[in-house]
């Protein structure tokens, strides 16, 4: 696989393919020290996968669960990355916090059409020793 530039990239499950979603040098680095600092890592994580919501299209399909529904969503969707990471030998972190005024401002989304809702840290293990 490439290498990816630093940048905040929207997943196309379809076809598989990451697209730029913000070009601003700034926008990637300061997802990825939010994330830092919110676990109190010494060094930043190689990817911080940020997963958003489409709240009013939740809310039209199932009316009064969108909230409840998004974060069991998020749960599942952590549960399957730490699976995957382990398997792979690398190092996931599940975040309680997600910078929604980051993402809406990287996006140009407004925050009650679609939000951040949760982040997941990837990188690699520190050596045994």
């Amino acid at each position: 696989m490439a290498d990816l530039e630093r940048l905040l990239y929207h997943y196309h499950p379809a076809n598989h393919t990451l697209t730029p979603v913000c070009t601003a040098a700034h926008v990637a680095p300061a997802f990825v020290q939010g994330a830092r600092q919110a676990t109190g890592c010494d060094r930043e994580p190689a990817i911080v996968v940020v997963l958003a919501s489409r709240f009013g299209r939740l809310a039209w399909k199932y009316e009064g669960l969108p909230y409840s529904l998004t974060l069991r969503n998020v749960g599942v969707a952590y549960d399957a990355m730490y699976l995957v990471a382990t398997a792979m030998g690398l190092a996931g972190c599940g975040l309680g916090t997600a910078d929604s005024a980051l993402f809406g401002a990287a996006t140009g989304i407004p925050a009650h059409v679609e939000s951040s809702v949760g982040e997941f840290m990837l990188g690699t293990p520190r050596a045994a020793g």
